[in-house]
């Protein structure tokens, strides 16, 4: 795990308040589910209140090495990138499996403890989503719209849906940052 030598302010925002980055981020090159030290890109994800509660929910193939680290966790992050940013970066993390690749070493991200407790955060991304999974359902083949079906599940690897409360919704304070070093950049090896 790499760390920053910086200092890392943020400002604590409403769910919703974010949901506009979040959106055009996951539209256009995603935005990074982080569960224990390891990094996917996600392009879906839903925000809203279910339960009375402000609820994140991600999705994540049972194929993936994700699936692993989030069936033995109770939380997760979703750390979303400056729209047009890190695009070498989330195709790496949408591409390569983190059970043969450190995927945060090789993008040179700065990962550190989120605000929740054993959550984990991408400092090099500007929004953050820190949730405590409250639920999950699998994707069923059998309901599933048919056009859905065929333009997504070919393969029939279905996904599963994590529910997550969210915990802590907070923005980087870029007025605040400061660096002590040049900033690292992302390197095709």
């Amino acid at each position: 795990m790499q760390t920053a030598n910086k200092e890392f302010v943020t400002k604590e925002i409403k769910y919703f308040d974010g949901m506009e980055l979040l959106c055009s981020s996951l539209s256009h090159d995603g935005a990074l589910l982080v569960v224990e030290d390891n990094a996917m890109t996600i392009g879906w994800a839903t925000v809203g209140i279910i339960w009375g509660k402000p609820i994140i929910t991600v999705l994540v193939r049972k194929t993936r090495y994700t699936y692993e680290l989030i069936e033995r966790s109770n939380h997760f992050s979703v750390c979303v990138p400056e729209t047009n940013t890190l695009k070498e970066e989330l195709a790496l993390c949408g591409t390569q499996s983190g059970r043969n690749t450190n995927k945060i070493k090789e993008c040179r991200f700065n990962l550190i403890p989120g605000k929740l407790s054993k959550t984990n955060i991408i400092t090099n991304c500007s929004l953050f989503y820190e949730a405590r999974i409250v639920h999950k359902n699998e994707v069923s083949p059998e309901t599933v719209n048919a056009k859905i079906k065929d333009n997504y599940y070919s393969t029939g690897h279905y996904h599963s849906v994590y529910y997550g409360k969210i915990e802590h919704c907070y923005l980087k304070d870029n007025s605040h940052y400061k660096t002590t070093s040049s900033s690292s950049s992302f390197h095709k090896r």
